[in-house]
């Protein structure tokens, strides 16, 4: 009995990381007028050179490039390839091992002598960061962030499709909305 109740745990697991567990949060400077901002370019050199994008591979930085600029043209924004933007965008990504316990409760689990049973998963997490910097200062005037399981083992439509909902999720606060 309790083979089979590992087994169905086992295979609980894709489903139970495959939902949608992405937070997100966001904040801005209070002084920006974002009502102005019409147009963006990308940041991710500096004089000095690159900027660190964090340890993802050069497909996911497309993918995320990608999803970012259309995600922000779906607000009105136009991409400046060369010259003076209103804003400029840049990111990072993290990735951090996680581990989660989950208790084993059912009517075939009996803790002995006042222990309990618990399985131990580890996971992948991930978190992406989507700054928005003045074009003539260049001081952070909003930051979102998300964060959630990440399985980089994924087909590539699952990978995209991961990456596109962070995206949107961070990205639909903003413009803040003010009160």
């Amino acid at each position: 009995m309790r083979g089979l109740m590992r087994s169905f745990v086992l295979l609980a697991l894709p489903a139970f990381f495959g939902c949608s567990s992405i937070t997100v949060n966001a904040d801005y400077r209070e002084s920006t007028d974002f009502s102005k901002l019409k147009t963006f370019s990308w940041m991710l050199k500096t004089p000095e050179g690159d900027i660190d994008l964090g340890g993802i591979n050069l497909l996911a930085r497309e993918r995320i490039q990608d999803a970012i600029a259309a995600e922000l043209a779906n607000k009105g924004y136009i991409e400046v390839i060369s010259g003076d933007s209103d804003f400029y965008v840049t990111y990072f990504v993290r990735t951090e091992e996680r581990l989660q316990v989950q208790p084993m409760q059912g009517p075939f689990i009996r803790p002995y002598w006042g222990m309990g049973y618990a399985e131990v998963y580890q996971y992948e997490e991930g978190t992406l960061i989507i700054d928005l910097l003045d074009g003539k200062k260049q001081h952070v005037i909003w930051r979102g962030v998300a964060k959630g399981a990440a399985d980089w083992q994924e087909s590539h439509e699952e990978k995209t499709k991961l990456i596109n909902e962070a995206v949107q999720k961070v990205l639909a606060q903003f413009p803040p909305k003010r009160s």
